[in-house]
């Protein structure tokens, strides 16, 4: 690692047991983790053997997960109890997070480190606070990672019977019953458009892909991503005409993942 990196670490959305190795190694390494709620991050570190626990020693326990994940962090990782507690940073405590980021990135640029962004359960920014701190971090030219696991969205896709080849994500409903039959509507009459486009390219068709997309879509920005979770992991992001011109110049592998929206990264 030779500057700061960020992670965007998913966590159990009700099952402890799903819980990654990745995950469990990176948050406890992480010298910062921004979360949705303090308490409640903390509060599964504990059970994760992160953190110290806050009971007796002594005390008996008959919860089979956490029985389980501290054997596997006795066996993985070296120390179970960390000398020096992360500095947890909440998204809910910041009216505002524009003043998050900025400490955040600022920390980042004082030495290397290693940053985590939780949400309270499963994948980060899947209808909860973090893009703002992940556009930046691009924007500074740090690395960041995705640890993946639990996602409500893909886990009810997958056993849903619904064809999954194609599919939208519309986020967490309005509690207004006004808006919410409103934004049912605008679906059915295909007048949402600010969707962001997800597509699997192998190495042979990437570059005429993105010629393609330079036609139709014009030069919009795109995130390319290949050998996700690998040593070699790779994310490119940048206009259709700059990533055509680095491409051309390189032997391209393996097959690729494309992110692109037909709206400006500053969409909401």
């Amino acid at each position: 690692m030779t500057k700061s990196v960020l992670y965007i670490v998913s966590l159990p959305i009700g099952n402890v047991s799903d819980v990654s190795l990745r995950a469990i190694s990176v948050l406890d390494k992480a010298e910062i983790i921004v979360c949705e709620n303090v308490g409640q991050t903390t509060s599964l570190l504990r059970h994760l053997g992160i953190l110290h626990q806050t009971y007796p020693k002594s005390q008996s326990t008959k919860d089979k997960i956490q029985q389980l994940s501290q054997r596997l962090l006795k066996i993985l990782l070296p120390h179970i109890e960390r000398k020096n507690k992360p500095h947890f940073i909440a998204y809910e405590s910041y009216k505002n997070s524009a003043h998050l980021v900025q400490e955040v990135i600022n920390k980042m640029k004082e030495r290397k480190i290693i940053v985590a962004l939780v949400s309270t359960a499963g994948t980060p920014l899947i209808s909860d606070p973090g893009l703002d701190l992940v556009r930046a971090a691009h924007e500074e030219n740090f690395e960041v990672h995705s640890i993946p696991g639990p996602s409500a969205v893909l886990g009810s896709l997958v056993v849903s019977g619904f064809n999954p080849h194609y599919y939208a994500f519309l986020g967490m409903l309005p509690k207004n019953l006004t808006q919410r039959q409103q934004l049912l509507l605008d679906w059915v009459r295909g007048k949402i458009q600010k969707l962001t486009a997800i597509a699997y390219v192998s190495k042979y068709q990437l570059i005429p892909t993105l010629q393609d997309m330079l036609k139709v879509l014009g030069d919009k920005e795109v995130f390319l991503a290949n050998d996700l979770t690998k040593l070699n992991e790779q994310g490119y992001k940048g206009k259709i005409t700059q990533l055509i011109e680095y491409f051309q110049e390189r032997n391209v592998k393996g097959e690729w993942v494309i992110v692109f929206t037909l709206f400006s990264p500053s969409d909401k």
